[in-house]
This record gives structure tokens, C-alpha cells and sequence, in this order.
């Protein structure tokens, strides 16, 4: 390892886990810009970093509202692309390719390129998970509806609220069709005949998988958790 301001060798260092995160990055002009409406304006970049296991636990330590829920990945079931390395080293592979290759040339937001979606790209990237589209659906659909029924209803009020403060944000036409639909119409299904549509981007549930809500159900359906 070396110091990268200095350029002078230090000791030798062992980590016993490393962290890859996608995250939002402000600008160094406006380091504590709020992250709304911004996240919604393509006003911060994606920065793919990687770093050690015991930073992550330390910035959690000094953060106490934050709230962190861990999943144990399973990569037996999946095949790596690769033959020189296990599914797991090549998603660290190639989350240190895309840290070098993209640094923050990407633009984050919050719908359409963020934190989750990214990730999964790597996912896909590196590991060929099992396939079926009826058991995805059904698990999709099942998550959608448990965090529906919990949380959609105030989400959607708040961003109805949201966007009529904040006229300038380019809110996506599926989101404005959800401040438009009354809880029960989006539980019941008032949208599963698009479910599997050739433009299923349009449909308003696909639009919210993105997001980080969603992130068990994206681990089930590539079989990488239970």
C-alpha cells in the first residue's frame, strides 16, 4: 500500500472485509447541499468506492439515526463469467474496474440512476443467476404490495406535496401517475396487465424497483439470498 499524497511506502495493512457502495457525491463547492430537491436534479455524481469494513463501521458509529440491515449473500447458486476468479471476487473485480474507469463521470439521480440500480449492474456483470420470470414476478409483486400497503400511501402524499413546492424538479411521468392513483387501485392491480408489457419501464410499479426498498427482493430473484 501507498500513501497517495505523499508517495512514501507504509506498513503493510490486513483488512478483514472490504466495502463496495454506489453512492451520491457532492461537489467539493457545496459539500453539505441537502439531498432534496438535488438527488432529484442530476446535480451530484456517482462515485463507486471501495473501501474497508471497519471505516463503514466507524461512520455508522458516528451516525446513530442511521439504521443498517445486513444480508448474507449466498453465491453457491450463481456462476461466476469469469473462470479465473469465484462470483464474489469478480463483482469486487469489477466494482474496482468501474471505481477507475467511470470515477465520477456518471450523474447521479434518484430515479433513474442511483445507489441500487448501479450496484445491480455489477451484479449482472459478474455472476449469471438462475431464470425465471414467473417466480421473479411473483416475488416482485409481493414485495410491492407488503410496501404498498405499509408505505406508498404517505410516500405518495409526500411527494404530491413535494412537487407542487418544488415546480422546476422534472418529475418522471410515472411518478406523476402514482400521486394520480388512490392506494387501492395500486394494491389491487389496477397495473398488473402492463406487469409484463413491452414497455415495462411505462408501468408505474417497475419505475419504484429501482429504488433501495426493493433491494431483498432483487437479491431473492437472483437467488442470491432466500
Amino acid at each position: 500500500m501507498y500513501n497517495q499524497d505523499r508517495k512514501k511506502a507504509v506498513s503493510d495493512l490486513s483488512l478483514k472485509g472490504l466495502v463496495l457502495s454506489i453512492e451520491a457525491i457532492r461537489s467539493k463547492d457545496n459539500r453539505h447541499a441537502g439531498f432534496l430537491p438535488a438527488g432529484f436534479m442530476n446535480s451530484f455524481a456517482v462515485g463507486y468506492r471501495v473501501y474497508s469494513l471497519e471505516e463503514r463501521d466507524n461512520n455508522y458509529k458516528k451516525d446513530e439515526e442511521s439504521i443498517l440491515t445486513s444480508f448474507d449473500l449466498d453465491f453457491s447458486k450463481v456462476k461466476s463469467f469469469t473462470r479465473k476468479a469465484s462470483a464474489a471476487d469478480y463483482l469486487l473485480y469489477n466494482g474496482i474496474v468501474a471505481s477507475n474507469d467511470l470515477g465520477r463521470n456518471q450523474t447521479y439521480n434518484l430515479f433513474s440512476n442511483n445507489c441500487t440500480n448501479r450496484l445491480f449492474d455489477l451484479f449482472d456483470q459478474s455472476m449469471q443467476f438462475r431464470s425465471n420470470e414467473k417466480l421473479d414476478t411473483i416475488i416482485l409483486k409481493r414485495e410491492y404490495q407488503k410496501w404498498a400497503e405499509d408505505d406508498l400511501d404517505d410516500i405518495v402524499k409526500f411527494m404530491v406535496t413535494y412537487i407542487e413546492k418544488n415546480p422546476s424538479i422534472p418529475a418522471p411521468p410515472q411518478l406523476l401517475q402514482l400521486t394520480q392513483l388512490s392506494l387501492e387501485d395500486i394494491v389491487t392491480g389496477k397495473f398488473d396487465e402492463e406487469f409484463q408489457s413491452e414497455d415495462a419501464s411505462a408501468n408505474p410499479k417497475n419505475f419504484l424497483y429501482n429504488l433501495p426498498m426493493f433491494i431483498k427482493a432483487h437479491l431473492e430473484i437472483r437467488g442470491l439470498i432466500d
